[in-house]
């Protein structure tokens, strides 16, 4: 999956019992996006989502106008790329989360980092 809302992806993931690929070219745009649509719902849903998505296990969803359905294994894992100065502003306690992974290479490095600690503050 690339372009999405949270209802899109619901429904792809309905069919998808191993879980998902979310691949974002810019993690910042998605971030962004989170707030988009959220008419009175606020960030914080879409937010909830994903990192429940992370977790895997069944999702229960229930909406009048879409109906009822559960999503087997509600299972994403997301991929893409993000500045740090996009990064920093992002609550810490959603980068995180359990097993989230986070690599920074530094242009002209072959040399990679893993963690927070190397991704927001550089060298």
């Amino acid at each position: 999956m690339e372009d999405t809302t949270i209802e899109g992806a619901q429904e792809v993931l309905r069919d998808s019992p191993d879980g998902v690929l979310c691949l974002q070219d810019e993690l910042s745009g998605w971030f962004g996006s989170m707030d988009k649509y959220a008419a009175g719902r606020g960030a914080a849903k879409d937010r909830g989502f994903w990192l429940q998505a992370f977790n895997g296990g069944q999702y229960a969803v229930n909406r009048i106008s879409r109906g009822s359905f559960l999503i087997p294994n509600l299972s994403a894992s997301v991929l893409g790329g993000i500045q740090p100065d996009p990064l920093r502003p992002i609550p810490r306690a959603d980068l995180k989360k359990q097993e989230s992974r986070w690599a920074c290479r530094r242009s002209g490095s072959s040399h990679v980092s893993v963690g927070l600690t190397g991704l927001l503050n550089p060298t």
